[in-house]
């Protein structure tokens, strides 16, 4: 490829050979590491990602936003982001949303925000997001999973420990 193109936005390379075998998905900003039976799904934007397991009842929906600058501290546009977020599941299904947690804080890195919640809509879909900002990006990570509120949270947190994003 010459030099000056851009690599393609996904590129899928298999790690290992087992049962155990994962597949990292890579984003210029993020990659991830997933089992087999996460199928990525086709989209119309090249910095989303998203996955499907009939295996797990789940998907994974990984995604960069970028922008010029954020008007506000990168905590303030965390804390903002995961109360808009909240508030749509909460418009999206009235009464019916319950908030497992939620968080925004410094990142632990130095730069930036982190950001995470976990809400149960209907008490049919567990929504469970990790995100970062900083005064350039936003990167995120959701893991919509069945209602089973464990085997959700244990998908999320293999998902996240499995997740990488590139730090400023």
């Amino acid at each position: 490829m010459p030099s000056h193109e851009k690599p393609p936005q996904e590129q899928s390379s298999p790690i290992g050979t087992d049962a155990a075998a994962t597949v990292r998905h890579a984003h210029e900003e993020f990659y991830i590491d997933l089992p087999l039976h996460w199928k990525a799904l086709g989209n119309d934007d090249p910095d989303t990602l998203n996955f499907q397991s009939e295996a797990e009842d789940a998907s994974i929906i990984l995604s960069l936003r970028t922008f010029e600058t954020l008007e506000e501290s990168d905590l303030d546009a965390a804390e903002r982001n995961v109360n808009a977020q909240i508030e749509f599941y909460s418009q999206t299904y009235p009464g019916r949303v319950e908030t497992l947690w939620r968080m925004a804080r410094p990142h632990s890195g130095g730069v930036g925000a982190e950001m995470s919640y976990a809400v149960d809509a209907d008490a049919q879909r567990i929504f469970l997001y990790l995100g970062y900002v900083t005064q350039r990006k936003l990167v995120n990570l959701l893991v919509i999973g069945g209602p089973d509120r464990e085997k959700s949270k244990r998908l999320f947190f293999d998902a996240v420990s499995k997740f990488r994003a590139k730090s400023p």
